[in-house]
């Protein structure tokens, strides 16, 4: 049971939980290739493509700049960012998803009730969700972000770390 490597805080309209296990560089289940998943399995609206764009680690001059192509994919209102290194391996920096095109790993999905996120979210400790749920690792360099409105999840957003 995922409840017993998690912590949780709850403020007014969100919770926090810290859960490594909850979290994933591949959130979407996309594999290694996920711009060749995109483009050969979704409509693409927008691609902009951006080279080196990383210049530091948060001002750490010591760490090399990342060498690479960053690409931002707008599919039917979902939007992800996806930065392909000099090696060649592809790395999910951030996603909005907002329909149901796209489903997380764990199956959680946009129009879902909080019931049934409750169900798939597995942890005693948490009863019910308010507006906002945020999931991060112990470092707080990935996590998921959901949203809802009134009972329905209306948003997945995911952000994540490069390094």
């Amino acid at each position: 049971e995922a409840s017993s490597l998690s912590t949780s805080l709850k403020t007014s309209d969100s919770l926090i939980i810290r859960n490594e296990e909850m979290i994933s560089n591949d959130p979407f289940g996309l594999g290694d290739s996920i711009l060749t998943y995109l483009s050969y399995n979704k409509d693409i609206d927008t691609l902009e493509v951006f080279e080196n764009p990383v210049e530091d680690h948060e001002g750490d001059t010591t760490q090399v700049p990342l060498a690479g192509i960053y690409y931002k994919i707008n599919c039917n209102g979902n939007t992800f960012s996806v930065y392909k290194r000099s090696d060649g391996a592809e790395l999910f920096d951030f996603a909005d998803v907002i329909n149901t095109d796209f489903r997380l790993l764990n199956e959680f999905y946009i129009g879902m009730s909080k019931s049934e996120f409750l169900g798939k979210l597995n942890m005693k400790t948490v009863t019910s969700i308010p507006g906002h749920l945020l999931i991060t690792d112990e470092d707080n360099n990935d996590r998921l972000h959901f949203q809802f409105k009134e009972d329905r999840l209306i948003k997945i957003s995911y952000d994540g770390y490069l390094d």
